[in-house]
């Protein structure tokens, strides 16, 4: 099959396909996913059938995971609900969850692949929206990174340099997850009356951020950011596996698991 991809883009008239499935065919997921279609082909003809079963499933498994069109419908499933939502609502205050900002080499925060949720706050209030800006969250040590991090903080500084003033952003202590973000969130809300408060996080996020925040009595208004669904187009190349989509797929998967869990 990598062959026959490979052909099928010598084939078309568009010198930019045939670029960008060299490209992906280069790339490690591509590797493996060659060598699993060879292997299970070579398994076959040494007439070792159980195991040909065996390598071409994975090879499906690899093929579908990192396939364009299929990883990004899974991701749209969570975004669809809030999709055209109005856009002239104002709040009491936005809250944006951590985790839309990674530090760079100068250890300064920067806007990290999840950042459109802390621009998408930042907005709320240029707008006239929302008149406070709420952030907590803490990067736990040990998990995919060597020493803990404080995200509120890290999403204030960036509020900071988006020329938002310190009296208009509250930075809240101590939540690690979701569910201790929205508990907190619905605590603060209670004590300080707020009402209408709007939840800034990504939209494959929200499903999940929504349940917690009804599991403590807090009524919130989605406010999505970061949509990573989409609606690419078929090509030859969308054929070949790719590491984007399958950490697209894994954004989703582990928002379906951790729904599973959730109160």
């Amino acid at each position: 099959l990598p062959f026959f991809l490979l052909t099928g883009a010598l084939l078309t008239s568009d010198p930019f396909v045939l670029r960008k499935l060299v490209g992906r065919l280069a790339m490690p997921p591509a590797w493996l996913w060659a060598a699993l279609y060879g292997w299970s082909v070579a398994a076959l003809y040494a007439g070792a059938r159980r195991t040909a079963a065996g390598l071409a499933a994975l090879w499906l498994v690899l093929t579908l995971s990192g396939n364009d069109l299929l990883t990004r419908a899974v991701v749209r499933s969570l975004e669809a609900p809030y999709l055209n939502l109005p856009t002239d609502t104002r709040f009491d205050v936005a809250y944006v969850l951590g985790g839309g900002s990674q530090v760079g080499p100068d250890g300064r925060p920067t806007l990290g692949p999840s950042g459109d949720r802390i621009r998408q706050a930042a907005r709320l209030y240029q707008d006239g929206r929302a008149p406070l800006l709420v952030t907590a969250g803490t990067a736990v040590g040990g998990f995919m990174q060597a020493v803990p991090r404080d995200l509120g903080a890290e999403t204030a500084a960036l509020w900071a340099e988006m020329g938002i003033p310190k009296d208009a952003i509250l930075r809240l202590e101590g939540p690690r997850t979701t569910g201790e973000e929205m508990a907190l969130l619905a605590r603060e809300a209670k004590t300080r009356g707020w009402r209408r408060v709007a939840l800034v996080t990504s939209a494959w996020h929200l499903r999940r951020a929504l349940r917690h925040a009804a599991h403590h009595g807090l009524d919130a208004t989605p406010v999505p950011a970061d949509f990573r669904g989409g609606h690419p187009q078929w090509t030859v190349v969308s054929l070949a596996p790719s590491a984007t989509s399958l950490y697209v797929l894994r954004l989703a998967l582990w928002e379906y698991l951790a729904t599973l869990v959730s109160p």
